[in-house]
């Protein structure tokens, strides 16, 4: 297993790892996070179970064969996320709430989505 192979592994089964926790947080915390995200509790926890979902099947993308294919999918996934979650946290209805976690949640996906462009360019490179 190449150096590459081995970091493409390891950030999917982070990033699946990632997801799942912060699905869950905001699953079970729902109740309290709707009001000041200005969302509603019902589409807070829906998104929250949607998040440990996505993080299931990252981690799992982990054990493919196919793991090129799948760290570039991924970092894709999460260029869009990221960029969704941006444009969440800069909207107005939530306040300080909103743009703290918007935005922080943004980062984050972000910089999975650079590492994972960056093992996938690496990919190119030992080619």
């Amino acid at each position: 297993m190449s150096i590459t192979e081995t970091a493409a592994r390891a950030s999917l089964r982070s990033d699946g790892r990632f997801c799942v926790v912060v699905g869950a947080i905001a699953a079970v915390a729902s109740p309290a996070l709707a009001e000041p995200l200005g969302l509603a509790v019902w589409l807070t926890a829906v998104v929250g179970v949607a998040a440990i979902v996505w993080g299931v099947f990252v981690h799992r993308l982990s054990r493919s064969q196919e793991w090129v294919r799948s760290v570039t999918g991924v970092a894709a996934a999460n260029f869009l996320a990221g960029m969704g979650l941006a444009v969440f946290a800069l909207t107005p209805g939530g306040a300080r709430l909103r743009l703290f976690t918007g935005g922080l949640l943004a980062l984050a996906v972000l910089w999975y989505a650079v590492t994972q462009a960056i093992i996938r360019w690496n990919v190119a490179a030992e080619a």
